[in-house]
This record gives C-alpha cells, sequence and structure tokens, in this order.
C-alpha cells in the first residue's frame, strides 16, 4: 500500500474505498468478528471495532504530525 501510495496509484477517493470495504469485511465475516469480540468485554463488537479504529486513526494523525514537526525543526537547523 505505502509503494502504491508512492507511485500515485492510490489517490485520495481509493483509500476511502479500501478502508469502507475493509470495515465492511471485518464486521460481516463471522471469523473477524470473532477475533475482534474476544479483544474486550466492553459492548457489542462492532462498537469495539469502530472505537479501536477511530482511535487507531487519532494515534497515527498524531505520531505523523508530531514527526513531520521534528523534520521541519531539523531542515530549518541545518
Amino acid at each position: 500500500m505505502v509503494f502504491a501510495q508512492s507511485r500515485r496509484w492510490i489517490e485520495k477517493v481509493d483509500l476511502m474505498i479500501i478502508a469502507a470495504i475493509t470495515l465492511a469485511l471485518v464486521l460481516f465475516v463471522p471469523f473477524l468478528s470473532g477475533i475482534v469480540s474476544t479483544l474486550g468485554g466492553i459492548g457489542t463488537p462492532t462498537a469495539v471495532i469502530l472505537l479501536v479504529s477511530v482511535f487507531s486513526a487519532l494515534i497515527a494523525v498524531a505520531v505523523a504530525t508530531v514527526f513531520r514537526l521534528i523534520y521541519n525543526l531539523l531542515s530549518r537547523l541545518f
């Protein structure tokens, strides 16, 4: 996926389609839903999937932002 993004084979809309297909697979394939439901006893498996995905996305954006800030700071210094 990273290689396809760097070559511009995957654009913005394509990423949303891939995310929607992945969410549909996790929600509707019994084997994958069973794995997620064992992660914790809080709520339904659908709620757990959505919470984990939202918090993972927020953490990824935060980490990317911190690395971008560090990169900009170092590029100005050197």
